[in-house]
């Protein structure tokens, strides 16, 4: 039984390893009751400066084991812009990190920026410009802004190389000894890897003091355990392989379609049958577009059930299962309180008492708002047929975070002007993406005037904005 609160009223399991009150207070927020293995192993050396070599498969809860000894230690020192670097293989890897770091370090008050391939680099180098605290970024990107002077490391405090062996087998061996050759002999290093071959050691050999070495083993899953519904983040289950998965659902629209053709990748294979859900967010249906022209596919749509059709769901589901309670029998020791209510109620009263008593005790008299559909689309990739401007009062909040630039005139029906072209960007609110910043990145980057860029829409992960056909291109390469 795990001990309880301390004086302090945070848990003892994070508090007996030197985390300070900031980070406990989000971890508290976060609902994190007890550190996993590699958190308990790994987080006070590396708060006591030392680096680390660790080896711990994906879903260990490796993230926060390096990100919260990073954020209190730089959190202690004059920050230098940027004060740590964590290396990850992809650009999902990137994002996902950067968004645990951003909700870790929000005590804090530290700045998190993820920088990887596949999205405009304008945006990055405004951020870059203005200063942050915490790199998150894939090698590639890195030695990029390196050799354009927008990354300068020669202040790093604190590097991270996570999924190591994943980034030696996608080809960034010779990558990763440029970088780390450009920042301080006397920063503190951490690397992180599900597997140890020669090469991994090789690297840590070359790179790592006298590190502190960590091995978690993974948990074997004993028969007649295995849970039946996983849930899990992008990162997570990448390391997962379970055969014969019949559905996948999607809590989220993915940020990037590539994203999302690998999650329901996982469904429907070797000529099995498997079914996707996603659940969509009205304002998510650009997107949503985009994911459908890379895929060649549309998806269908189907209306949210309403409250009346959960609440006839439910009565299906009681009538079948009273049924075969009936077919069994075995009900002589309930007989008499039914007995007792017959004496004076009908039985058809007492039967629907007892339904009721069910529903109840499965949550289902709880008040429910209806959810409003989405609007109607049209066979094309799915485009939306709506007036510009905002959704009707009953969709709820729908184009509350949306920000367009009034330039030029009322798109309707979702089309673009003439001649213009939609480019998906793959930074939005929660990177403190603003319209000047989009404006400001395109027209230097590109050396046009600003007045040519059109429309432009700014969701939570990413950004639509509208640019002239000839500068697509372009625009995309950056």
């Amino acid at each position: 039984m795990p001990a309880g609160p301390t004086a302090t009223g945070f848990s003892p399991g994070f508090v007996s390893l030197g985390l300070e009150a900031p980070l406990l207070t989000t971890l508290e927020t976060l609902g994190y009751e007890e550190p996993t293995p590699i958190q308990r192993e790994a987080i006070p050396p590396l708060l006591a400066g030392r680096d680390l070599l660790g080896q711990a498969a994906t879903g260990t809860g490796k993230t926060a084991a390096f990100a919260l000894p990073l954020l209190q230690r730089i959190g202690h020192e004059a920050r230098a812009r940027p004060s740590a670097l964590v290396l990850v293989p992809t650009r999902e890897l990137a994002i996902q990190v950067g968004e645990a770091m951003q909700r870790y370090g929000k005590e804090l008050r530290m700045t998190v920026l993820a920088v990887y391939g596949g999205q405009a680099i304008g945006p990055q180098l405004h951020a870059l410009k203005r200063g942050v605290d915490v790199i998150v970024a894939t090698p590639g990107r890195a030695l990029d802004h390196i050799r354009r002077g927008t990354l300068k490391l020669h202040e790093v405090k604190i590097v991270v190389l996570d999924e190591a062996d994943e980034m030696l087998d996608m080809g960034f061996a010779d990558d990763l000894d440029a970088i780390l050759t450009g920042t301080p002999k006397t920063k503190q290093t951490a690397l992180f890897s599900a597997t140890m071959p020669p090469r991994i050691r090789s690297i840590a050999h070359r790179h790592l003091h006298n590190p502190v070495e960590i091995t978690i083993a993974k948990e074997p899953v004993k028969a007649g355990t295995a849970p039946r519904v996983q849930v899990a983040t992008d990162v997570a289950a990448r390391g997962l392989d379970i055969p014969q998965v019949s559905h996948v659902i999607n809590y989220d629209l993915p940020s990037s379609a590539e994203v999302y053709v690998h999650r329901i990748g996982r469904t429907g294979r070797a000529g099995r049958e498997g079914m996707a859900i996603t659940i969509l967010d009205p304002r998510e249906q650009r997107l949503l577009r985009t994911i459908e022209q890379h895929t060649k596919a549309q998806v269908t749509v189907l209306p949210v059930p309403s409250v009346a059709d959960l609440r006839v769901k439910q009565l299906e589901r009681i009538h079948a299962a009273m049924a075969e309670v009936l077919r069994d029998g075995k009900l002589d020791g309930f007989t008499p309180l039914v007995d007792r209510l017959a004496a004076s109620h009908s039985a058809t009263d007492v039967a629907a008492a007892a339904i009721k008593l069910l529903v109840r005790a499965q949550g289902g008299e709880r008040p429910e708002q209806e959810i409003p559909g989405l609007p109607a689309r049209q066979s094309e990739f799915g485009r939306p047929v709506r007036q510009a401007g905002r959704y009707d009062d009953r969709s709820r909040s729908i184009s509350s975070r949306p920000e367009r630039r009034p330039t030029g005139p009322p798109r309707h029906g979702g089309q673009r002007e003439t001649g213009m072209a939609r480019v998906y960007i793959g930074a939005g609110h929660e990177a403190g993406i603003r319209p000047g910043d989009l404006v400001g990145a395109i027209a230097n980057e590109v050396k046009v005037n600003s007045n040519v860029i059109g429309a432009i829409e700014i969701e939570d992960r990413f950004s639509i904005v509208d640019v002239p056909e000839s500068l697509a291109a372009r625009i995309i390469d950056l």
